[in-house]
């Protein structure tokens, strides 16, 4: 029993990231992987070697991980009802098809969410039913006829507005939900997954607070429950950090800087997108990007492609911060003033 358990031990940090380096130089890049060493989650973005132990998954233990994890949630929970003005309600998991209420992302093919077949047929248990192919027509529309055709959530952005109106909610309130959504056209990666796990909330306002400062004023309410959360868990849990260690003194800056999409460029004008975004973490800490959608004045392209139905791109952005660990931007939320039929 021993050999058969040390032939399958859990490999050390050290051999996952040789592993991984080895598969990328053997495999990904002589077949064209190219986008693995781009500048959106570049090589050089897995943590250095001598940052693997001030990893929080690796100072507290996986019980106590699972338990600041649930802290977190209800912390940001309590405050986005108090601060916001916004009660919680139940997230679906899943639309019909062709109800126009699932986020299509930014359009693409790849892009489209994962679907499933709900059958409403009546089958007594332990009754296989006959094979398709061995039924009558007949039979065969009895079966189908109430079949429906359902796609996994990708985000709850179209659904908020809907369910706002259904509530009859006044203007200055809201509701938040917690949602679970699949997003198949993802890649993974170190600071990514494609199960995305998130807050979504929406909030109605009048015609006269569809501007920027509408937005900036939410986006601080926002950050302030993000570093508030960030102290919160550092009480909680100061073993976290680990001593001596560089990144035991990275915090949250207290205030978020603004920069428009386009002053981002303007500041880097020769990065790309994402090497811009990594330049301006690494000099303020917390940004957030004003106007994600629209291409360049030059003609570049837009700092993000975002679908049309929802964000007014003049009016929208994403918060990113310097992730300690990497040295690289990370995105923790994206939000906007709704479109209008002007708009």
């Amino acid at each position: 029993m021993t050999e058969i358990i040390d032939q399958f031990k859990i490999p050390t940090e050290e051999e996952k990231h040789r592993a991984w380096r080895d598969f990328r130089v053997n495999y990904l890049l002589p077949h064209g992987k190219e986008w693995f060493s781009g500048p959106y989650m570049p090589m050089e973005v897995l943590p250095p070697k001598e940052n693997w132990e001030a990893n929080s998954t690796r100072r507290l233990s996986r019980k106590d991980v699972q338990k600041a994890s649930t802290k977190i949630k209800r912390f940001v929970g309590r405050r986005l009802e108090s601060d916001l003005n916004v009660f919680e309600h139940t997230a679906p998991i899943a639309f019909a098809h062709g109800t126009g209420v699932n986020d299509e992302l930014d359009g693409s093919e790849s892009k489209a969410p994962v679907s499933f077949l709900v059958p409403n047929q009546f089958i007594p248990r332990g009754i296989e039913p006959k094979p398709m192919e061995e039924l009558t027509p007949d039979e065969r529309q009895v079966l189908t006829q109430y079949q429906m055709k359902c796609e996994v959530i990708q985000s709850l952005a179209k659904w908020k507005p809907i369910m706002l109106a259904r509530l009859g909610v006044d203007v200055g309130e809201g509701i938040y939900s917690t949602s679970t959504s699949i997003r198949k056209g993802y890649k993974g990666d170190v600071t990514h997954s494609v199960i995305a796990d998130q807050w979504d909330y929406e909030i109605r306002i009048s015609e006269e607070e569809r501007t920027v400062e509408t937005l900036k004023k939410y986006v601080r309410i926002i950050w302030k429950i993000v570093t508030d959360a960030e102290d919160y868990i550092l009480r909680e849990y100061p073993d976290i950090l680990l001593p001596g260690h560089p990144t035991s003194d990275i915090r949250l800056p207290k205030e978020i800087t603004f920069l428009t999409s386009e002053e981002l460029h303007a500041k880097y004008p020769k990065m790309d997108a994402h090497e811009r975004e990594t330049a301006a973490v690494r000099e303020y800490g917390a940004i957030f990007i004003i106007g994600m959608g629209w291409p360049m004045k030059d003609g570049s392209a837009p700092e993000e492609v975002r679908a049309p139905a929802y964000d007014d791109w003049n009016m929208n952005g994403d918060i990113m911060v310097l992730h300690p660990l990497t040295g690289y931007r990370h995105e923790i939320s994206s939000m906007g003033i709704r479109v209008d039929s002007e708009s």
